[in-house]
């Protein structure tokens, strides 16, 4: 992730010699994932900027490759052409989990601005580009002089803030995302997509790690071989991205879209100035008793796939105004409105005789949870103890 100017120390002959293999599987699994991504059916803006990372990403792996065989010695025209590129990764992720979990349909001009620095540093080096190939050399060497150097580890500083900030604020987008979704969803094992969450927090865990080795590597703590410690990592991201992107849910784009229909169909169906006040208090209580007679008599948490927009319709209440009844009197949010109704319910089926031979499984399903684990963790949070632990109090 950062400048060819840390190859000037480790393009001593078999310093790559234990990561080059590796450097090269990487480089070819991330081509292939992003081309298959990049022209896959029903793709989407998400999916191409993934891509357009896992391209470049790809890209620069294979000139830390040509730079571990010390093939730049061999060709200097290829030192500094990929490293202001450095600059794009924390934007290019910024962006992709914002097109993810903002379905913007295009990239507009705000968004280009995130990638001027790329811009910027590409100008910086055309003094550079025009030298001669000696002048090159020199540059990436130990002869390089004190003054490109202290630039070099200035340049290589911003990279490693912009990556964290960059990072820190796609994981952010994340956080707010799965507080959002708890508004619309009961169920957000197969939206909260958590391989996206794993994905970010490892891109953050190389950014802190490159971070570290550059510090320790200025403050002569460590060797120059262990900066290459960075480059594997990178290549491990790709294995970890491609196995998630294989296994990525389509259900994500849909939920965005489903909340963003909600939301303009109550656009449609109310006026900007009705929607923007309060439920009053007799309606609010109309609606409280409505909606506990309806939990009660149907029981809608039943269904493992029950959403706002479900429940809202069945009540024939605008999905607002269903959101704000279940926030202002129960104090809490739609996901865990619903979900305290089916461990209510699946505590009343533990401890019934006439379910004690139904298994905490079909019991979980009954109610409306959609596996084990999830019914497991919920009613082990919402309890203290486990179903079983709980069952064996009544029998």
């Amino acid at each position: 992730m950062s400048t060819f100017s840390y190859y000037a120390e480790i393009q001593k002959p078999n310093m790559f010699s234990h990561f080059s293999n590796i450097l090269l599987l990487g480089v070819i699994q991330g081509l292939i994932l992003g081309i298959v991504l990049l022209f896959r059916n029903k793709n989407t803006l998400a999916s191409k900027i993934l891509a357009i990372e896992i391209l470049f990403i790809s890209i620069a792996l294979f000139f830390a490759y040509l730079y571990s065989i010390n093939y730049h010695l061999k060709a200097p025209n290829i030192i500094g052409v990929i490293s202001p590129l450095s600059f794009l990764w924390g934007p290019l992720l910024y962006v992709y989990v914002l097109a993810m979990t903002s379905a913007i349909e295009k990239i507009k001009l705000r968004h280009l601005l995130h990638f001027l620095p790329v811009l910027l540093l590409y100008v910086y080096y055309i003094p550079l580009y025009l030298s001669p190939a000696e002048q090159k050399i020199l540059y990436v060497t130990a002869t390089g002089n004190m003054k490109e150097s202290l630039r070099e580890i200035v340049i290589n500083g911003l990279i490693y803030v912009q990556g964290i900030s960059y990072t820190m604020a796609a994981l952010y987008l994340l956080i707010k995302y799965t507080k959002e979704i708890k508004e619309y969803f009961s169920d957000i094992d197969k939206v909260r997509v958590l391989w996206l969450r794993v994905m970010v927090i490892s891109v953050l865990l190389i950014w802190i790690t490159s971070t570290t080795l550059f510090v320790l590597y200025h403050a002569k703590l460590i060797f120059p071989k262990y900066l290459g410690i960075e480059n594997f990592s990178v290549t491990i991201f790709i294995y970890i991205c491609g196995y998630f992107m294989l296994k990525q849910p389509e259900i994500f784009n849909s939920v965005r879209e489903m909340i963003n229909q909600t939301t303009a169909s109550e656009e449609k169906k109310h006026s900007e100035k009705y929607e923007k006040t309060g439920v009053s208090e007799s309606t609010r209580d109309k609606y409280v008793k409505l909606l506990k007679k309806y939990m009660e008599l149907k029981k809608p948490y039943k269904d493992s796939e029950i959403t706002l927009k479900k429940l809202a319709d069945g009540l024939e209440m605008s999905p607002h105004h269903l959101s704000q009844v279940i926030n202002s009197i129960y104090n809490i949010n739609f996901f865990m409105f619903i979900n305290n109704y089916r461990l209510n319910e699946a505590m009343d089926m533990l401890k019934n005789n006439e379910n004690i031979e139904t298994t905490i499984l079909n019991i979980a399903y009954e109610v409306g949870f959609n596996s084990k684990s999830s019914f497991n963790s919920h009613f082990k949070t919402f309890t203290g103890m486990t179903p079983t632990q709980y069952r064996k109090q009544y029998f």
